[in-house]
């Protein structure tokens, strides 16, 4: 598993490239703190590296991108107050199963828990919560005579697992992703879902405007130049 590294860094915060494959933070599970060091963690890197700052919100571990942290107290409010107001523009960078007959689209079906799952699910879902998620198709490939799309994906709620649950709900599910039924990718070097978290765009205190971007990771790359390479070949 890759490092994470800072992209971006001032006086008041700095953003994070997370790798796949790295939690956020310690989770529960069966009775015990997962993983058993939190210095494997997001969290637990950041806080041997800058003890002040912390995390403003979070990734499912197998998606790579970029990652928020405050390092004064007032920053983190304002980042806080911006994710609640829906003010920060959120680009994902999503390889997912099929082919679209329309380039962009938005998908609004509320998000909740699956009775007596753990999976999320639009379908009759316990207590659902608002979730807007909006795409553009960026990319067209096949292979194994399958089609693949990539999509730049901007969603515009911050609900857990939303834009897996969205794809999936309209048979589109995120390429490797092995709780939503995305179609395996290991042959072609990673097991992973193929879903980036690649920019964030917002308004500074100071009234300024800026834009973090973070470079997608080598198998995203990898695995999207073998797909363009694979179509070139096929056409």
């Amino acid at each position: 598993m890759q490092e994470p590294h800072v992209i971006y860094e001032d006086n008041d915060f700095l953003a994070i490239n997370k790798p796949a494959g790295m939690l956020v933070d310690q989770v529960r599970a069966l009775g015990k703190l997962l993983p058993e060091h939190r210095e494997e963690t997001l969290a637990g890197w950041l806080e041997k590296k800058i003890p002040s700052a912390k995390l403003v919100h979070r990734l499912d571990k197998d998606t790579s991108g970029i990652i928020l942290a405050a390092k004064t107290p007032a920053y983190f409010d304002y980042f806080k107050l911006l994710f609640r107001e829906r003010l920060i523009k959120k680009t994902y960078l999503a390889l997912v199963a099929g082919k679209f007959k329309k380039k962009t689209g938005v998908i609004n079906a509320p998000i909740g828990i699956k009775q007596g799952m753990i999976r999320h699910t639009t379908h009759e879902p316990r207590r659902p919560t608002e979730a807007i998620t909006e795409y553009k198709v960026v990319g067209e490939f096949i292979a194994d005579e399958k089609p693949i799309s990539l999509l730049e994906v901007y969603p515009k709620t911050g609900r857990t697992h939303q834009i897996r649950v969205h794809l999936n709900s309209i048979h589109r599910p995120v390429v490797g992703d092995p709780l939503y039924g995305g179609i395996s990718v290991s042959t072609l070097g990673a097991s992973r879902q193929m879903l980036h978290a690649q920019s964030l765009e917002f308004i500074l205190k100071d009234g300024g405007r800026i834009k973090l971007e973070a470079n997608a990771p080598d198998d995203f790359n990898r695995i999207v130049n073998h797909l363009a390479a694979a179509s070139r070949n096929a056409s």
